[in-house]
């Protein structure tokens, strides 16, 4: 258990990373949406073919409301729906094994998705 930044190519077998848009993207207080992308890339840079990861992302379930986006940056666009999350990680070269929707509470509509990925390259 530990940083997932500080984890060298080929360290690791699996990883478990929760929120890593956060860890890999840009500061909170710029208000910029989550960057799946960077978050992606470098876990993808630990992995080895074959590897497993299990990676937890905030999503939006619906399309948001004003008071949805209001405590977080105060966009539509901070997150991205499951369908465009799970397109992104197949195009990062991971193969889904499983993925899901944990709800954050009533009256929310935003989600945090749970992926469990195999690297496939």
């Amino acid at each position: 258990m530990g940083d997932a930044r500080a984890i060298s190519a080929g360290e690791v077998d699996a990883l478990i990373v929760v929120g890593a848009s956060q860890i890999w993207g840009q500061p909170v207080e710029d208000a910029q949406p989550l960057d799946y992308t960077a978050a992606l890339t470098a876990m993808r840079a630990m992995l080895k073919p074959g590897d497993r990861v299990v990676y937890g992302e905030a999503i939006w379930s619906a399309p948001p409301t004003p008071e949805a986006i209001a405590p977080l940056a105060g966009r539509v666009d901070e997150y991205l729906s499951l369908a465009a999350l799970v397109e992104l990680v197949e195009g990062h070269g991971f193969l889904l094994a499983d993925f899901g929707e944990a709800s954050l509470g009533s009256g929310t509509s935003s989600s945090r998705a749970s992926l469990r990925a195999w690297s496939t390259n």
